[in-house]
């Protein structure tokens, strides 16, 4: 019989170290260890790679496979964005932090597209949940238009 994970954190030195866990969360991770941990969940999801918001973003039409490494890698993508808040892991809060990680990967996504405008400051697995994290800009709002056939500002 397994234990339940209970209070876990990941070790970055580790998740550095090893060659077989995601390049993104590796970059974090370094990332997050040069700033003797001193970084924001928003400043870390600046720091995101595009190629794993691409793959992200293909999460839907990916087969089941395609679909598995892709949360693997939003769970390592979350420990790290996790302990930069200085946090520990239950296994029954494992789908709910991926899900959050999951939001935020999207929403910096659309960010970098410059459809939303993202605040940085309120980006949290588990603080500020009630706090907006993003603000619909003019450009998302005429993408939204066209792509429902209406007429934007800039058409």
């Amino acid at each position: 019989m397994s234990e339940a994970i209970e209070n876990y954190s990941v070790n970055l030195d580790q998740l550095i170290a090893n060659t077989s866990c995601s390049s993104t969360a590796r970059i974090l991770a370094l990332t997050l260890k040069q700033s003797n941990g001193y970084l924001t969940v928003g400043e870390l999801l600046k720091k995101i790679p595009d190629e794993f918001l691409k793959l992200v973003s293909d999460l839907e039409s990916a087969d089941e496979e395609r679909r598995n490494k892709i949360y693997m890698e939003l769970m390592e993508v979350m420990l790290v964005l996790n302990h930069a808040e200085g946090g520990t892991i239950k296994e029954s809060e494992i789908a709910q932090l991926v899900n959050s990680t999951l939001v935020l990967v999207v929403l910096e996504s659309l960010s970098r597209r410059g459809f939303v405008d993202m605040q940085y400051q309120n980006a949290s697995l588990t603080d500020r949940l009630d706090a907006p994290l993003a603000a619909v800009t003019q450009t998302g709002i005429d993408f939204v238009k066209r792509y429902n056939g209406e007429q934007g500002n800039d058409s």
